[in-house]
C-alpha cells in the first residue's frame, strides 16, 4: 500500500486556507501603501509652505501699498519681484496660493510703527494652509 503525505483534498484545503489568509493581508498591505503615498504628498506640501512662509520672514520686504498676488505655479512665483531669490527642491509644484499684503500702522509700546500684514493662502488638492504675518519696517 502507497503512502502519501497529503491526499489531493487535503493539499486543495491548505491552499483555499492560505488564499484566505494572504488576499487580506496583500489588501491591507496595499491600503498602507497608499496611505503613506498620501501623507508624502501633503508632507512635501506642508515643507513649501513652510518655506515660503520662512522666505517671506527672512527677507527684508515691505510693501508701500496694499496688494493682491495669485500664484498658480512655481514659474509664477518666483517671476515676481518679491520671490526672486526663492527656492525650493520641487519646482513642478501646481498650486493656487494668495498673497494679500496690507499696509497698517501698529500701537508698539506707545509708538506707531508702520508693518505690513502677510495673509497667505495655500491651496493644492483639496489641502488648505493659511497664515499670517505681521512684519515691521525696520
Amino acid at each position: 500500500m502507497l503512502k502519501r503525505a497529503f491526499t489531493y483534498v487535503e493539499t486543495i484545503v491548505a491552499v483555499f486556507i492560505c488564499l484566505l489568509v494572504l488576499i487580506p493581508t496583500i489588501k491591507i498591505n496595499l491600503k498602507q501603501i497608499h496611505t503613506y503615498k498620501k501623507i508624502k504628498e501633503y508632507e512635501s506640501d506642508l515643507m513649501f509652505f513652510n518655506s515660503l512662509i520662512n522666505h517671506i520672514k527672512a527677507e527684508k520686504i515691505f510693501i508701500e501699498s496694499p496688494q493682491k498676488l495669485k500664484f498658480n505655479s512655481y514659474e509664477d512665483l518666483v517671476k515676481n519681484k518679491l520671490f526672486e531669490n526663492f527656492s525650493n527642491l520641487d519646482k513642478e509644484k501646481k498650486f493656487n496660493l494668495k498673497l494679500d499684503i496690507e499696509v497698517s500702522n501698529m500701537d508698539f509700546y506707545l509708538k506707531n510703527y508702520p508693518v505690513n500684514i502677510f495673509k497667505i493662502e495655500f491651496r493644492k488638492n483639496k489641502i488648505n494652509f493659511t497664515d499670517n504675518i505681521v512684519k515691521f519696517k525696520n
